[in-house]
């Protein structure tokens, strides 16, 4: 894609991905000309784990949720967006891509040449985004030490702000308890010297 950046006052050539389901629309791009990146939506559906046989390999290993639904949705995902980053679409076959689950939320991908990509995934309510990039070079090193200072990942900073907010919220309800159990105390400290 072909962006105008204002800073530079020129415009500057992308990779990016689209994707869109139901009300939702996701959208990414790589600043990185050598760093392709491919995304897609998926709507949990009932349907999924029956046409697991069409596009699961038995390569393929997300952690045991328990929830198979949400898993096969994952990996439709995964590979939808792998696909749409090696710009060969469905016609690739989804059985060509290897995925596996090496934390939480981030995957490693394969395609069927054996080149590994990076993937990360979310869920918005009932639908899981995924992302799939090329494997950054100081991933591929066996013994890269990790940047000092690096950035978090667009997962890790929604990670993060959940946490944050549910911190904030527990808080905020412990002081509001607080100040009730004290107004609770005053109140019987008063009834008990009008007594």
């Amino acid at each position: 894609a072909v962006v105008y950046n204002p800073d530079t006052g020129r415009y500057a050539r992308y990779n990016c991905s689209l994707s869109h389901k139901g009300p939702l629309v996701f959208a990414a791009y790589s600043l990185d000309p050598r760093m392709r990146v491919g995304i897609d939506i998926e709507r949990r559906s009932w349907r999924l784990p029956y046409l697991g046989r069409r596009f699961i390999s038995e390569h393929d290993k997300l952690m045991d949720t328990g929830d198979r639904i949400g898993e096969c949705t994952v990996l439709w995902a995964f590979k939808e967006a792998a696909t749409k980053l090696l710009g060969v679409g469905m016609a690739y076959g989804l059985c060509n891509v290897q995925c596996r689950e090496n934390g939480l939320g981030k995957c490693e991908l394969r395609d069927a040449g054996g080149t590994h990509y990076s993937g990360q995934y979310m869920w918005f309510g009932k639908y899981a985004l995924a992302v799939v990039t090329d494997m950054p070079a100081m991933q591929t090193e066996k013994n890269a030490a990790p940047r000092k200072g690096a950035a978090y990942s667009w997962r890790e900073r929604m990670s993060r702000a959940r946490r944050l907010r549910t911190i904030r919220k527990q808080r905020n309800i412990a002081a509001r308890l607080e100040a009730l159990k004290t107004e609770e105390r005053d109140d019987k400290a008063a009834e008990e010297m009008d007594d």
